[in-house]
């Protein structure tokens, strides 16, 4: 049986929460049993009525998920 060579594969996630529940998240996908690199991680604050801030976060992460 041959196997073939890894092949990444570039996925873009939005996700929305809590500065550690993005920790949280980004230590799921550092222990998670497929191959994945995180290329780049942009963030910005959410603000509410008043412009407070609201404690949330959107995230953008881009990954390499490796395949066969």
């Amino acid at each position: 049986e041959i196997l073939q060579p890894y092949r990444p594969m570039a996925i873009t996630i939005n996700l929305t929460g809590t500065y550690e529940g993005f920790k949280t998240w980004l230590n799921a996908v550092e222990t998670n049993i497929r191959l994945m690199d995180v290329r780049k991680i942009t963030f910005a604050g959410l603000s509410g009525e008043g412009q407070k801030f609201t404690g949330l976060f959107n995230f953008k992460v881009v990954l390499n998920v490796y395949y066969q």
